[in-house]
């Protein structure tokens, strides 16, 4: 009773304190209110990040040991006997075991990527639960969780209906639409180049590596045209991307693309479409690349030398000389003066002419490239990798790679 009439006297002294005591009591319980819960919720993630490493602490061995056992070995085993092996050895599978099961697999396969083709690894992922247990976390996840359980789900190739994961490839968040989107390359067991016909991709530097690893890891035996994309791609930075899968993976159907990307008016596009030609050794358009370096700004003038550095043909030695003698850009004077240098045969006839003619501080870049205590970046390709492309104008697929020799 007591009790009642102090909390009373005190609800009587707030209703008849004047307005600005009761904004300030007001405020302060609300601040303590919100403290609580905060410290409440901190306390609760603690407590499981504390059960998780534990767990994983706890596990990360025998999990390790199992895998290794099952993926590495030549016998096929069922998902039963997978499930009785994971009883036996590593204990009850429930939720908390996924805590060092994912992230151990994970671990195993980054390190040794050749357990992928074990011929238990798929019954393995899913006799224990692993591809059920990540589509969940899709549902009821963070952001930061849903961004690593696309990374697991691709690493893992596990297969997902598109109705589970296409919500995600449209999401407002920009971060969770382009993981998904990559992801959707490995994981999706329908169309996983759809988005390739979007106009909206915005691929930065980070994703082009990131979609590389999932074509290079999903799909490097079945790979399609890229140049079905580079012909009508209004987006530059997917053109940028599609230019760079295009040279990694050789795709010499390309070419004919590549080459008329050469006149693009984005500078950029057509750095990119220099590199990839002189990755891809294209003799052919050596002569072109020579007749474009004066007109194009410096990133794709140092292009044009790394290009024609790679094509190697042995023809360009006049060229590199003028370019040297003409280039204002210092930096681009040590780049040409190392692909010279690189590019000749054991006399170096050009550069020694160049180093004759040349006076101060140009002669200096000279004398800095052919001191044999400085390592060059460079590797000269060999002769015998050029590539020379004969083609029928009509036809793209018409290309034939013949040896220089």
């Amino acid at each position: 009773m007591n009790i009642l009439n102090e909390f009373q006297d005190l609800w009587f002294l707030f209703y008849t304190a004047p307005l600005v005591i009761k904004v300030a009591l007001g405020v302060i319980a609300f601040v303590v209110s919100l403290f609580i819960v905060i410290l409440t919720i901190t306390a609760i993630s603690y407590a499981f990040d504390r059960i998780k490493k534990r767990n994983y602490k706890k596990l990360n061995g025998l999990h390790r040991e199992l895998a290794l056992d099952i993926l590495s070995s030549k016998e096929i085993f069922t998902p039963s006997e997978i499930q009785i092996a994971y009883a036996n050895h590593c204990g009850r599978l429930n939720y908390a075991a996924y805590y060092s099961l994912v992230p151990t697999c994970q671990e195993l396969l980054e390190t040794d990527p050749s357990l992928q083709q074990s011929p238990n690894f798929r019954t393995f992922i899913s006799a224990l639960g692993i591809d059920n247990h990540l589509e969940t976390k899709l549902g009821f996840s963070s952001v930061a969780s849903k961004l690593k359980t696309f990374h697991q789900l691709s690493r893992f190739k596990v297969l997902i209906a598109d109705s589970k994961i296409l919500p995600y490839t449209f999401s407002r968040n920009r971060f969770i639409k382009k993981a998904s989107r990559s992801a959707y390359i490995g994981v999706s067991n329908n169309n996983p180049f759809k988005f390739f016909d979007q106009q909206d991709n915005q691929i930065n530097y980070w994703d082009q590596i990131i979609l590389l690893e999932q074509l290079e890891h999903h799909h490097k035996d079945n790979l399609p045209n890229f140049s079905n994309w580079l012909k009508y791609s209004k987006n530059d930075s997917q053109t940028i991307f599609l230019i760079k899968a295009a040279s990694h993976f050789k795709q010499y159907g390309c070419v004919k693309t590549l080459i008329t990307l050469l006149d693009e008016e984005n500078p950029s596009i057509r750095e990119e479409a220099i590199k990839a030609l002189g990755i891809m050794q294209v003799q052919k358009v050596e002569n072109k690349l020579i007749s474009l370096y004066n007109s194009q700004p410096n990133a794709c003038k140092d292009a044009i030398i790394e290009a024609i550095f790679n094509i190697n043909s042995k023809n360009a030695s006049d060229f590199l000389k003028e370019a040297f003698e003409q280039s204002p850009n210092y930096e681009s004077k040590k780049l040409i003066a190392e692909v010279l240098y690189s590019y000749e045969d054991k006399d170096h006839k050009t550069f020694n002419e160049l180093m004759e003619g040349t006076e101060g501080f140009n002669k200096r870049i000279l004398e800095h490239v052919c001191n044999p205590l400085n390592n060059h970046s460079l590797t000269t390709p060999e002769s015998n990798n050029v590539l020379l492309l004969d083609s029928n104008e009509s036809s793209e697929d018409s290309y034939v790679i013949k040896s220089a020799n």
